[in-house]
C-alpha cells in the first residue's frame, strides 16, 4: 500500500445501530476507505467526493465477505440511509450519504470548535463552579445519610453523657429495621435522631433496665 492518506474514524461509530454486526462494520469501513476524497473522472464518468465505482465481485475480492452477505449489508445500509447505489450492467456507483459528516476537513472543524470554545468559556467555568458547589452539597447530604456502626454510636452516646447500654439499644433498634423509625421513615440524620429520640434526661441513669423506650 503506497497511499499514505487516511480517513477519520470517529468513536461515535461504536453507537451506530449496525456496530455489533461485524460484516456491516467491515464493509462500511471498506467503502469509507475507498470512496473518492475529491471529485474524479473514471472511464469518462465524474465520480464525486464520497462516491466509488464498484461491484459485488470487487467487494468480495477485497473484503472476503460472501457475496450474499454483501448484498444483505448493502440492502440494510440503503434502508437506514447510509448509502445509495446506482447500478449499471457493468458496475455500480455507491454514494455514502453522510460522507461530509464523516470526513469533514480539519479547517472547518477547528474554526467551529475554536469559536465554540471562545463563546462558551465563561459559561463552562460557571457550570464547573456550580457543579463543584453542587457536589459539595451532595457530599454533605450523603455524609448525613451514612449509617454508623456500633462503635460510632457508642462513642457518640459517651461524648454526650449517655450510657453504652442505651447506645446498644438504639443501634439495635434502627439497624434491625433498616434504619427506619417507628413510622417507617428512613433516618436521614442518625445523630439528629439520637438527640431528638434517645437523649432524654431520664435516660442518663446507669441502670439500663429502666431505660424509657421513647422511640
Amino acid at each position: 500500500m503506497n497511499d499514505t492518506s487516511f480517513i477519520k474514524l470517529y468513536r461515535k461509530l461504536a453507537e451506530w445501530e449496525w456496530y455489533q454486526d461485524s460484516k456491516m462494520v467491515h464493509l462500511f469501513i471498506h467503502l469509507l476507505i475507498n470512496a473518492n476524497f475529491k471529485d474524479h473522472n473514471w472511464r469518462g464518468i465524474l465520480i464525486k467526493r464520497g462516491q466509488l465505482p464498484t461491484g459485488i465481485n470487487s467487494l468480495y475480492e477485497k473484503t472476503h465477505i460472501s457475496k450474499q452477505s454483501i448484498r444483505t449489508c448493502i440492502k440494510k445500509l440503503k434502508l437506514t440511509g447510509e448509502l445509495t447505489i446506482k447500478t449499471t450492467n457493468n458496475y455500480s456507483i455507491i454514494t455514502l450519504c453522510n460522507f461530509e459528516s464523516y470526513q469533514n476537513n480539519n479547517k472547518q472543524i477547528n474554526t467551529r470548535n475554536n469559536k465554540q470554545l471562545t463563546n462558551n468559556q465563561h459559561t463552562t467555568n460557571k457550570q464547573l463552579t456550580t457543579l463543584k458547589e453542587g457536589e459539595e452539597g451532595k457530599n454533605e447530604k450523603n455524609e448525613k445519610n451514612i449509617y454508623p456502626n456500633i462503635i460510632s454510636v457508642k462513642s457518640f452516646f459517651k461524648e454526650n453523657g449517655f450510657p453504652e447500654s442505651l447506645a446498644i439499644t438504639a443501634f439495635n433498634y434502627y439497624s434491625s429495621n433498616d434504619w427506619k423509625d417507628k413510622n417507617g421513615n428512613k433516618v436521614k440524620n442518625w445523630k439528629q435522631k439520637m438527640h431528638v429520640v434517645w437523649f432524654k434526661e431520664e435516660n442518663k441513669i446507669k441502670d439500663s433496665s429502666v431505660i424509657k423506650m421513647v422511640r
